[in-house]
């Protein structure tokens, strides 16, 4: 899926939600990267990036104590 996740963050920003709201266009004239704002770094919510399903897909990591370890994927979401 990391493959699917990389390429729908790469072409997100040439399609924009069509009239009917649930149809997807292609847009090539907008200069807009959703998501995105100067000086921080990618955003992604389900606002932005309604086709990864974020409410569903994505878990945070337990409550951790004094001398637990977490490990940090750079190829993972993080929020």
């Amino acid at each position: 899926m990391l493959s699917l996740a990389t390429a729908y963050i790469m072409l997100r920003p040439f399609f924009r939600a069509g009239a009917a709201g649930s149809e997807w266009e292609l847009d090539l004239e907008s200069n807009s990267f959703p998501g995105s704002v100067p000086g921080k770094t990618q955003e992604l919510n389900e606002e932005t990036h309604p086709h990864l399903r974020l409410g569903e897909t994505m878990t945070s990591i337990p409550k951790i104590q004094p001398g637990d370890q977490v490990y940090c994927v750079c190829f993972s979401l993080h929020v």
